[in-house]
């Protein structure tokens, strides 16, 4: 995994990470959760960007981004 992230930002001005389910969910593992997006920013120190549809929310939409960011 490594050598694959070091190739995709060889030269690279941005590197973007899409996760295919949620920030946190990932492969169940022995030691925790493991490939999440969560934990892929973690390793290689990016920052997240979670775009959240709040249609229709005022406080409930802060408080769900303020669950987000104190999650893990």
């Amino acid at each position: 995994l490594n050598a694959l992230a070091a190739q995709a930002a060889h030269d690279a001005e941005y590197v973007i990470l899409e996760s295919a389910m949620g920030l946190f969910d990932g492969i169940p593992a022995p030691e925790g959760r493991s490939g999440s997006a969560a934990d892929l920013a973690r390793l290689y120190g990016l920052p997240v960007l979670l775009v959240l549809d709040v249609s229709g929310q005022s406080t409930t939409a802060a408080a769900v981004a303020k669950g987000f960011a104190t999650y893990d």
